[in-house]
């Protein structure tokens, strides 16, 4: 058989002389010499970004914590030990939504015993599809192969990455951390983001009490194991809310999170010129195992922009160099003509878009895309049941929430404050800019009749939260008060065939309502002033989740009794004096109670979900695992 030259090894060699012989040895003895020194650069440039051992290399090059935990395997979809369902009081039966709060505060834990061995957060998960939930006090929770949720500290990593680059004072300890930044931060999104080639990142958000007066992005190339610290360039870090971009779409990012800069709350939107700021970016680009953190660039001057407690999602999307950007306006446009929809609502919050160009700098100007109005004062102020009537006042919690899909279309929720919400995606995949739109349609009724809405509040939607998944559905998660004035939780969906209309049964005192837009998820019994602090996540394989915690206020003296009795709570004021309806969010003076964890699959069944919800092959039973 004949032989290639080229790899008979003896005859070749034969063939070369000594001198060529010792001058390729040469060459490749360079050529190996340099690969080890481009090894070599970059274990050191990793080390000196992130203070690692020597030899350490990036994520990228190396090691994962996130990969190494879950054993380097895809997340099964059954543990590898049998569990038995112990986080609800009736095991063998799923927990099913809608849930009505009984009297007297008699929540999902008092009814249920609904007690998950995590805390309830926004779940993210891994490239490998590892479950992790943010837990608090600098922690997160992972979830093992065999069922067991383990706690991994995060604070010796963040103190040792300030140190090092001696961001904070040298006297500053790790305890010292722990209360000066506020790690569950309900005005930002407190979850780990994660991109696609192990890295993570958070933001650390000075407390009210804070001796430092910073704010930091911190990240981790590695999936964990070593932290780098960088400063935020922010004017007034107290006051301002630095909100990371983060995964939509049940994807992972392929990029570093771009960052959006807002004010944390207005004082006062009766004049837009007490109530609007500037909405700002920070562009984070990675280089090698480290980052490049880009000035404050202001995006609009004049803007309602602000960090939702509830709901909310991305102001901002990345899509390669294109930054696309959704926000409240603070004045509507001079020029422009009303949009169909605008005739909904009277005045109320206009939204804008643009698309800044991170290869270029470029900002297109703004495009008017409509308003959302506020529906918060009652026809009959006295009464507490009267319909919500458009005040068409601006209103800064009308708030956008973008995503961009794995199509690479645009969709965008205009939030209104009990009101008529807006819902918009875009005319192509991946566009150039956000002035044209296939989709441009009202959320709830349109009706400008708030008499024709005063049985159901047909109109009176809050704080969305947003996904579209693999199947192109839309999810949506508000709030949306009842006749009986309590805010309800509630789930909207559109598909190819336009929205969905739920068969609600009757339930609470309600009337059951064979077409209504929303899908109740819990119900609360008290009357007046209730909030969700809600947030909404997507899996891969299609599962929502929505975590919650409940928060209200305007008590009667016999609710305020009850309440103290339920979570054995001081008597405070205003509260301990009243005759009427006691107090009016009095900050930090109640505990947000019930907190839960929503899950939503395939089955198009809403459920509280437990840690069998973690494996798919375990959804729906008592037990799951190996006998």
């Amino acid at each position: 058989m004949r032989q290639d030259a080229g790899t008979n090894d003896s005859r070749f060699w034969r063939r070369v002389s000594p001198d060529t012989s010792r001058a390729l040895t040469a060459r490749f003895l360079f050529v190996l010499g340099a690969l080890f020194a481009l090894s070599a650069g970059a274990q050191a440039q990793y080390a000196a970004a992130t203070g690692a051992p020597a030899g350490t290399t990036s994520g990228a090059r190396g090691k994962c914590w996130l990969s190494d935990v879950s054993g380097g395997l895809q997340w099964p979809a059954a543990p590898t030990a049998r569990l038995v369902l112990s986080e609800l009081a009736r095991p063998g039966t799923e927990l099913s939504l809608p849930f009505a709060h009984g009297p007297s505060f008699r929540d999902e834990r008092a009814a249920y015993a609904y007690a998950p061995k995590f805390t309830p957060n926004t779940p993210v998960f891994s490239k490998h599809g590892l479950p992790i939930l943010r837990d608090g006090k600098f922690r997160i929770s992972y979830l093992g192969q065999d069922g067991v949720w383990r706690a991994k500290s995060l604070l010796d990593g963040f103190d040792q990455a300030l140190h090092r680059k001696r961001l904070i004072p040298a006297a500053l300890s790790a305890a010292d951390l722990d209360t000066s930044f506020d790690d569950l931060n309900y005005f930002s999104t407190n979850q780990l983001v994660l991109d696609d080639r192990c890295g993570v990142y958070t933001i650390l958000h000075e407390g009210r009490d804070s001796r430092i007066g910073k704010a930091f992005l911190m990240y981790s190339p590695d999936g964990g194991y070593m932290w780098e610290a960088f400063a935020l360039p922010l004017t007034n870090p107290v006051g301002t809310n630095a909100v990371l971009e983060t995964p939509t779409a049940g994807r992972l990012l392929a990029h570093p999170p771009v960052i959006t800069v807002a004010p944390l709350y207005h004082a006062d939107c009766s004049d837009a010129s007490k109530c609007e700021a500037p909405v700002q970016l920070i562009d984070v680009k990675r280089i090698g195992a480290s980052l490049a953190i880009g000035p404050l660039r202001t995006v609009a001057g004049r803007s309602l922009a602000v960090s939702l407690h509830s709901g909310g999602g991305n102001m901002m999307v990345r899509d390669g160099a294109k930054i696309y950007i959704a926000y409240a306006g603070s004045r509507f446009p001079q020029s422009a003509s009303p949009t169909t929809l605008d005739s909904v609502v009277k005045r109320g919050t206009p939204f804008y878009a643009t698309v800044y160009h991170t290869d270029t700098g470029q900002l297109d100007p703004p495009t008017y895309l409509g308003r959302t109005g506020a529906g918060y004062v009652r026809r009959n102020p006295g009464d507490s049941r009267s319909p919500f009537v458009h005040n068409g006042e601006l209103d800064d919690h009308n708030q956008p929430v973008m995503v961009l899909d794995r199509k690479g279309y645009v969709h965008l929720m205009l939030g209104a404050h009990n009101d008529t919400m807006r819902y918009l995606r875009s005319e192509s995949p991946h566009p150039d800019s956000l002035s044209r739109w296939a989709i441009d349609e009202a959320v709830g009724d349109t009706t400008t009749d708030d008499q024709t809405c005063a049985a159901t509040n047909c109109h009176a939607f809050s704080y969305p939260a947003l996904e579209v998944d693999g199947d192109d559905v839309v999810h949506v998660v508000a709030r949306m008060p009842d006749q009986y004035a309590r805010y309800n939780l509630v789930y909207l969906q559109r598909t190819s065939a336009g929205w969905t209309r739920f068969d609600q049964p009757p339930i609470a005192h309600l009337p059951a309502n064979p077409a209504a837009w929303f899908q109740r998820l819990i119900i609360p019994d008290h009357e007046l002033y209730g909030v969700f602090y809600h947030r909404m996540s997507l899996r891969p394989d299609g599962t929502l989740w929505v975590n919650y915690s409940y928060n209200f206020d305007q008590f009667t003296p016999e609710e305020w009794r009850e309440f103290r009795a339920r979570y054995n709570i001081p008597d405070v004021a205003p509260y301990s004096n009243c005759t009427n309806v006691c107090g009016y969010l009095v900050n930090g003076a109640l505990p947000r109670v019930s907190p839960g964890l929503l899950a939503y699959d395939s089955r198009n069944l809403w459920r509280f979900a437990t840690t069998l919800d973690f494996f798919t092959e375990c959804v729906g039973r008592s037990h799951c695992g190996p006998q």
